[in-house]
């Protein structure tokens, strides 16, 4: 089961969020979610290898997704994330692996987050 991290400062969304990952058609996946940055970037430094992905808003308190993107991609490069946003963001602007415009459409970001998880080893 693929351990999914949501940080999504709209409490509407991030409960969208994890619905649907935790209960998705596909494969359920163990999902942890937050509001703020700092309280995720806290779970992260505790144990970095617990997280196979993060979804994250772009608009959160105290500091923005890009911002929060490259301080995940600090303590572990490899992980994959996604940056969601109500405003196009350049490319070149995040280490995002992945980028969705909201309003998104929640399969095409599933899709995403399938495609970027690790593969499951036995």
């Amino acid at each position: 089961m693929s351990r999914i991290m949501i940080v999504e400062g709209d409490q509407h969304v991030r409960e969208l969020l994890v619905t649907y990952f935790a209960e998705s058609p596909q494969e359920k996946h163990n999902v942890s979610s937050f509001s703020s940055a700092e309280k995720a970037l806290e779970v992260i430094r505790q144990n970095p290898n617990a997280i196979d992905i993060v979804i994250s808003s772009n608009h959160l308190p105290g500091m923005d997704g890009v911002s929060f993107v490259e301080a995940v991609k600090n303590i572990r490069a490899d992980i994959p994330t996604v940056l969601i946003s109500g405003y196009q963001i350049s490319p070149c602007r995040t280490k995002a692996d992945a980028f969705y415009l909201k309003p998104f459409d929640i399969e095409e970001l599933g899709c995403a987050v399938r495609r970027l998880l690790p593969p499951v080893t036995a």
